[in-house]
C-alpha cells in the first residue's frame, strides 16, 4: 500500500519534483564553481635567499600563488620587538641592529597597505652588501638573519585571509 501511495504521489507531483532537483543541482554546481573560482585565484606569498653577481645577499619574495595578494600589513620584527617607521625605515632598522657591527649597503623593496601584488610577481625584499674590511661569515649571516621576522597578512580577491610568517615557514621547513 505505501509503495502505491509513493508512485501515485509521485506521478501526480512529477514537475514539482523535477523542477526542486534542477534548483538543488543548479545550488550544488554553484556551489562547486564558487569554490574553484576561489582556489584559481588564491594567492601564495613565499620568500627564498639568493646572491647577486655584484655581492648583495637578498630576501626575495614572490607571489607564487594563481591569483594576486591584496597586502593588508607587513611588519618586520627583530628580537621579538617591531620595527617601527615609514616605507623602508623597518627594513634599515632590522639591519642596523641585526649587523651593527659591520659596515654595509643595501636596499629594499615596500609592501605598504593595499599594495596588489600580481602572480608571479617578485621583489627584492631586502638585500645586503657588506662594505667594511671585517666581513661576517655565512654561518654568522645564517645565525643573526634568524633573528628577525617578516609577517605579512594578505587576502585573495575573495576576501579570504592568508598569512606569511617567516618564523612559521622555517619551522615548516625544518620538519
Amino acid at each position: 500500500m505505501c509503495i502505491g501511495y509513493f508512485w501515485s504521489w509521485l506521478s501526480t507531483n512529477a514537475t514539482n519534483v523535477i523542477a526542486l532537483s534542477a534548483l538543488a543541482a543548479t545550488f550544488w554546481q554553484a556551489s562547486i564553481s564558487r569554490k574553484h573560482n576561489k582556489l584559481s585565484v588564491k594567492p601564495y606569498l613565499t620568500t627564498w635567499n639568493t646572491t647577486t653577481p655584484d655581492g648583495y645577499a637578498v630576501v626575495k619574495i614572490i607571489n607564487n600563488g594563481v591569483g594576486p595578494a591584496h597586502i593588508k600589513s607587513f611588519s618586520i620584527f627583530v628580537d621579538g620587538q617591531k620595527m617601527t617607521g615609514e616605507a623602508l625605515e623597518p627594513h634599515g632598522k632590522c639591519l642596523s641592529i641585526i649587523f651593527a657591527d659591520f659596515p654595509f649597503s643595501w636596499y629594499g623593496a615596500y609592501l605598504g597597505v593595499d599594495y596588489m601584488m600580481s602572480s608571479n610577481e617578485q621583489k627584492d625584499l631586502i638585500a645586503i652588501k657588506f662594505t667594511g674590511e671585517k666581513l661576517p661569515s655565512n654561518l654568522e649571516i645564517e645565525h643573526r638573519v634568524k633573528r628577525a621576522q617578516i609577517v605579512i597578512d594578505y587576502e585573495s580577491i575573495y576576501e579570504e585571509r592568508f598569512s606569511y610568517d617567516s618564523e612559521q615557514e622555517a619551522k615548516k621547513q625544518l620538519s
